[in-house]
């Protein structure tokens, strides 16, 4: 081998290991300062997520804490739970969640609401667009729209809004607000049927639909907030949401 050659093959050489030293370096550089806080920053990222769930959880969990107590009231001034006239279709014309107002921090609302109209008429329908912040009806985990909610009242044969002056009456725990995977106005007096609710609830997993991570909050006539588990069986669902825990 000659001389240059040799030279010329140590100069590769000396070139190669040097890239390779250099290609350690940054993949050292890299590894140090991009994947390791990378790899950290997926369960920190996971537990912020499920951290700002359970805040909204408690927070919905106050709001129906809140709609219980002004049911309470309610039913202290007028005797009942809040019912509407209803129309030629047997439906109510306004929603409970309308006559509840001055008892959930809504008095304003409730005076320029009129009911000689639809609940959906302009002048009702300017009303709630004045207050678009009031968000008494709102759970944050499933709308950022205070205009819509999924606390629904529980109706039908045999549940507590059947029988509105007795619903606080005798030992036994009816539910009364249910909430539902997805919204309505909370103007609109649509609430949810109890076969409806039992169909919807026992099918809200597969279809990954619950409201919350741990499942579903619901009122009762005598207890605080309670929650429908995710895993919740239809038969333990029906157990929960009639009157006496039983079927009709």
């Amino acid at each position: 081998m000659t001389p240059t050659r040799e030279m010329s093959e140590m100069r590769s050489a000396n070139t190669r290991n040097s890239v390779e030293s250099k290609m350690a370096k940054l993949f050292k550089y890299v590894f140090s300062t991009a994947a390791v806080p990378l790899i950290l920053g997926i369960p920190l990222g996971i537990l912020w997520i499920r951290a700002r769930e359970d805040a909204r959880c408690s927070n919905c969990k106050g709001q129906l804490f809140y709609i219980r107590h002004g049911l309470d009231n309610y039913r202290e001034t007028y005797g009942s739970l809040p019912v509407s006239a209803v129309g030629a279709n047997g439906k109510p014309l306004h929603s409970w969640r309308v006559l509840l107002l001055p008892f959930v921090d809504g008095p304003k609302i409730h005076k320029k609401y009129d009911f000689s109209q639809p609940w959906n008429s302009p002048h009702n329908s300017q009303v709630q667009l004045e207050h678009f912040h009031y968000s008494a009806y709102s759970c944050p985990s499933c709308t950022r729209n205070h205009a819509q909610t999924n606390f629904m009242a529980l109706r039908g044969k045999g549940t507590l809004w059947s029988e509105p002056q007795s619903a606080f009456d005798g030992p036994t725990s009816g539910v009364l607000i249910v909430e539902v995977p997805g919204t309505v106005n909370w103007m609109d007096p649509a609430d949810i049927d109890i076969e409806d609710a039992i169909k919807t609830l026992s099918t809200a997993e597969t279809k990954g639909i619950f409201p919350h991570r741990l499942g579903t909050h619901f009122i009762g006539s005598t207890s605080g907030t309670r929650v429908i588990p995710r895993d919740a069986t239809e038969a333990m669902i029906r157990k929960t949401l009639t009157q006496r825990g039983g079927d009709f």
